[in-house]
């Protein structure tokens, strides 16, 4: 999981395979330049958006000076070589499409619910295998993920808020899904949530705030105070 934010990065290709990458590092804020005589209509179009820079030629040396991160995409296997040997001199962190031999990094398969994000990878050996089962755990991790996701970092800002120390707070999130909190999420029961979350870490509903109330001590047994209402829609 790398911060990519306003960060530097290459991708030298501008077929399918890069453009799969562009689309991924766009996402993450990057400032992505593609270096590649040719591009597909999708990269086209982000060029003429101002999305991503172009230089439209081959790579030459000298093109990853600079730069945080390199994708080598193209279809030249020595060129491709080449890329990743300039990178072990500018330090920076080169992918290399189907050769994991010159990686830094492995791109793994990755699917996401809002905050929640499930990555596969077999170490570069077969891509095709991490594809089917990233799309197998995507029907097991439905959409109510993101919602719970949300959720669970309102509760736990809440009792970090309240003192509670981390061994505490990681049993009450185990117990929470163990009794059965992403069906009530599912489910959008959230009566039912507030009961559960009240039960198992004495966190309560304030339907009056949207947001995360500061958790203040009480003179009572139950101690910790949150709103959860925003969570909870």
């Amino acid at each position: 999981m790398l911060m990519l934010r306003d960060c530097a990065v290459v991708v030298i290709g501008g077929g399918r395979i890069a453009t799969r990458k562009v689309t991924d590092l766009v996402a993450t804020g990057a400032r992505v330049t593609l270096i590649s005589p040719t591009l597909s209509a999708r990269l086209r179009r982000w060029v003429r958006d101002g999305r991503v820079r172009h230089r439209a030629r081959p790579y030459r040396r000298g093109d990853l000076k600079g730069s945080r991160l390199a994708i080598a995409a193209t279809s030249d296997p020595a060129e491709q070589a080449r890329i990743a040997a300039e990178a072990r001199t500018t330090a920076t962190w080169v992918n290399v499409v189907d050769q994991p031999a010159l990686c830094d990094f492995l791109a793994p398969a990755v699917f996401r619910r809002g905050d929640l994000t499930i990555a596969v990878s077999t170490d570069g050996r077969n891509p095709a295998l991490a594809r089917w089962v990233k799309h197998r755990l995507a029907g097991l991790v439905g959409p109510e993920y993101a919602r719970l996701t949300a959720l669970l970092a309102t509760v736990r800002s809440g009792l970090r808020a309240a003192g509670v120390p981390p061994a505490a707070r990681r049993r009450m999130t185990d117990r929470l899904m163990a009794d059965g909190l992403p069906a009530l999420v599912r489910a959008n029961d959230r009566q039912g949530i507030a009961r559960l979350i009240r039960r198992v870490t004495g966190l309560t509903t304030l339907a009056s705030s949207p947001h995360l109330a500061g958790a203040r001590r009480r003179p009572t047994r139950s101690r910790r105070h949150a709103s959860l209402s925003a969570a909870v829609r």
